[in-house]
């Protein structure tokens, strides 16, 4: 528990303050800032130091980035930059929040594409690995087309159901299929539903679509 020290009211504008000083809003999830939540962020505060401001009100209640607030405590460190507005911080948090958007898989596959240094490691773990089966001109495919990992995955499971695996052209071929005749969702249930490895192959080569019969007991 960090005592705040400092109760002078900022002006507008960016600052350098000690991270014990902020005060933490009341309504931010206690789980977003657990250490298991964070261990990440910690390392890479201690690495390569504080990128982004932290989001305050002119009396230094965190309004965006809680997170980092609690990795730069957990690292030790005696400042860190804040950007001040003013406004009321219960409503900033909620438009904050509201507004913020993070990367999808698809994003990551762009930015991948552009420049491997750009996401995460971990991130980048999981792409160079899909990397390795289909390829650079595989990962554009899936980027073109509204793809991400997760599509790769399914394409990589269903390929194993088909006898397939490892075979880089069907699997390419059942990524295709799946996005450009929108069949992620369907071909899920027909899996769990116990389709025919055979019928599922077939629909993939004659890029057929599936349909689901409904009845009534």
């Amino acid at each position: 528990m960090t005592t705040r020290t400092n109760t002078t009211k900022y002006a507008v504008g960016f600052h350098s303050v000690n991270p014990v000083d902020l005060t933490p809003s009341a309504y931010n999830p206690a789980a977003r800032v657990e250490k298991g939540y964070i261990a990440d962020l910690v390392k890479s505060l201690a690495d390569h130091g504080q990128y982004m401001p932290i989001l305050v009100d002119t009396e230094l209640t965190i309004i965006d980035g809680h997170r980092r607030h609690a990795a730069l405590l957990e690292i030790g460190e005696s400042a860190c930059i804040v950007r001040v507005i003013d406004s009321d911080a219960s409503t900033a948090y909620a438009e904050v929040n509201v507004c913020s958007k993070k990367l999808s898989g698809n994003d990551h596959l762009s930015v991948y594409l552009k420049s491997d240094r750009a996401i995460s490691t971990h991130v980048k773990w999981r792409i160079a690995a899909m990397e390795k089966v289909i390829g650079i001109d595989g990962i554009e495919v899936l980027t073109s087309h509204g793809g991400s990992t997760a599509t790769f995955n399914q394409a990589v499971n269903i390929s194993r159901r088909c006898g397939m695996a490892g075979d880089k052209e069907f699997i390419m071929m059942t990524i295709k299929w799946l996005l450009t005749s929108r069949q992620t969702y369907l071909t899920r249930r027909a899996l769990d539903q116990g389709i025919s490895p055979a019928t599922l192959k077939k629909c993939i080569i004659e890029n057929k679509s599936l349909k689901m019969q409904w009845g009534v007991k």
